[in-house]
């Protein structure tokens, strides 16, 4: 076993084949839902695919539920049964991403169901698997659906644009009970920020720009670009566009970047014209301009790169909910390792968010790379592995919750991860659960499973002399443990660090206790960390002296994971 959390998972984790005898253990965790999770569960069973697929990525992302990739999987499936297009796409992208054994072919087979949907994500990332190596590469399709994706954002570029131009239309809504013969002329599914499918009075727009009012000039613009209810006139669309624009309306300065940052009809494309445009809209407050400026701020489209000014931005669209604003400033705070912050952020934004936003997540989780629950990226790691039982990330598992690594301590789970890796035949995991069982004040417990490690002569886990000694340290600042890289005074430092002084102090009393009395394990693990200074108990010499006399018995018992060590000894002597 290789348990060392500096090495690659993937060459750390081997599942063990053979399955050893049950050990009694009474420590125990209780995995049955929360009455906060069973309301989720029954609303997901009770009501829609989008229901269904929401509580997939809730487990997917450890968002009021115990984080779950297996789980997250089966509430995709179902939704994505029903052919409900950003499931498929989370369901997609685990099988082709995520998962040990990769299904290459389910997933295109997915991904091209919902591409079929006109799903953007699904349409990228079908795009980006058929481009790949192997029996699934299609360059030719791959092209084909990237040139539609490509288009359909363009469209709903676009589309965010006229939504905007439609600011304030409102006031010249038809009624629904005014008779046809009254409206002369009318346009109709007009969507505005706060509206949809609005229906609008021509004629009375006709009078408002008459009377140079930059709504209905702007308002105006869209139907003449669309040929709402109107005959087309672009070059007049653009010219009413511009003196509303010029005449300082924010949504007009707004559309008109838009309209320059995707190059459409009489506005060729010009990033630095469209970065100008949107920053006016943006510093006059129009939510929607500062969450568009704020993306070319941070990537330096058209105008200097400037990440804080961006961020800034963001955190005001974000106060008022804006789904969009949300995601972006939710990876942001991920691309500066800010997860917490990261994690709260995509949250909302999937709480808010429509099916695009929902497709971009599933994706995100699906990679395996984004913010877990109160997860750090390793314990992430090391969960999904032991989720699809393998022993050796079992026990992993069972040492970040039993140290706090990663996420908040817990008993419970620990016992439970440890229990688990003993069933799937990693017999490693007894003598932490030893240690486990010291720490949680059960000592009879811990006599009585050190006994059966005796009996199965389970001693493989003293071979992790690293993995032991950062067991048994405070702090440990070059290591990818968040929590043992914080060496500030803050209090929750401070009391992270009292605790594991307090729970390192049981458990070396009772090492001491059982190496005196003549246990070989007991005895080589407390030599061990005498000799490297962890119990100032006994002097270093008279700890590596024990450690040596406890690995001579250990040797004659079994050889079994300690090889090394043994034939260290050997040549010692």
């Amino acid at each position: 076993m290789k348990c060392s959390i500096f090495l690659s998972l993937k060459q750390q984790m081997k599942t063990i084949a053979c399955i050893v005898a049950w050990v009694w253990m009474p420590l125990t965790a209780s995995f049955a839902a929360t009455p906060a999770e069973q309301m989720l569960i029954d609303q997901a069973q009770q009501g829609s695919a989008h229901d269904r697929m929401r509580l997939g990525l809730r487990y997917a992302m450890g968002d009021g539920v115990k984080a779950d990739d297996m789980v997250a999987q089966k509430w995709y499936q179902l939704a994505a049964e029903e052919g409900y297009a950003p499931a498929q796409v989370g369901l997609a992208s685990m099988k082709a991403f995520e998962s040990d054994v990769q299904d290459i072919p389910g997933a295109i087979a997915l991904l091209r169901q919902a591409a079929q949907q006109d799903n953007i994500q699904a349409q990228t990332e079908l795009a980006r698997l058929l481009q790949s190596t192997g029996v699934a590469s299609s360059p030719e399709e791959a092209a084909v659906w990237q040139k539609k994706a490509e288009a359909l954002t363009q469209q709903q570029q676009l589309d965010w644009a006229w939504k905007i131009a439609a600011t304030g239309c409102e006031r010249w809504q038809i009624p629904s009970d005014t008779p046809v013969e009254v409206v002369k002329r009318q346009a109709t599914q007009v969507s505005s920020p706060k509206h949809t499918g609005l229906t609008l009075d021509i004629m009375k727009i006709g009078r408002a720009v008459e009377s140079d009012d930059n709504a209905a000039k702007t308002v105006g613009a869209m139907l003449l670009a669309t040929g709402n209810g109107i005959k087309t006139d672009q070059k007049l669309a653009a010219e009413w566009l511009r003196d509303a624009a010029k005449s300082g309306y924010a949504p007009a300065q707004a559309v008109l970047g838009q309209l320059y940052r995707i190059g459409w009809a009489s506005f060729a494309k010009n990033e630095q014209a469209a970065a100008e445009w949107m920053k006016l809209a943006s510093d006059q407050g129009l939510e929607e301009a500062q969450v568009q400026y704020a993306k070319m701020l941070s990537a330096g489209t058209g105008t200097v790169a400037d990440k804080p000014k961006a961020e800034a931005l963001l955190q005001q669209a974000c106060e008022s909910h804006d789904p969009q604003a949300l995601m972006i400033l939710g990876f942001e705070k991920l691309s500066q390792d800010k997860r917490p912050e990261s994690m709260a952020l995509l949250s909302q934004a999937a709480a808010y968010g429509d099916e695009h936003i929902l497709s971009v997540l599933a994706v995100l989780y699906g990679w395996g790379t984004a913010p877990v629950g109160n997860e750090s990226a390793k314990m992430t790691e090391i969960r999904r592995y032991a989720q699809r039982e393998d022993a050796d990330a079992q026990l992993m598992l069972g040492l970040f919750y039993a140290e706090g690594w990663g996420t908040p301590w817990n008993v419970g789970e620990s016992a439970f991860w440890y229990r688990t890796a003993i069933q799937h035949g990693n017999k490693d995991a007894m003598l932490p659960l030893v240690l486990l069982h010291v720490e949680a004040g059960q000592a009879k417990e811990a006599d009585r499973l050190l006994t059966e490690v005796m009996k199965q002569k389970a001693f493989g886990f003293l071979h992790e002399k690293e993995m032991l000694k950062m067991m048994f340290e405070e702090m440990a600042p070059t290591s990818e443990i968040p929590e043992m890289r914080d060496t500030s005074d803050s209090e929750e430092a401070l009391a992270y660090r009292a605790w594991r002084r307090n729970k390192m102090t049981h458990q070396l009393q009772y090492l001491a206790q059982h190496a005196k009395s003549g246990n070989p394990v007991m005895g080589y693990l407390h030599g061990m960390l005498v000799a490297e200074g962890k119990d100032v108990g006994m002097d270093k010499t008279a700890g590596k002296q024990l450690m040596q006399v406890s690995l001579s018995k250990l040797c004659t018992l079994s050889q079994k994971g300690i090889e090394k060590e043994c034939s260290a000894n050997m040549e010692g002597h």
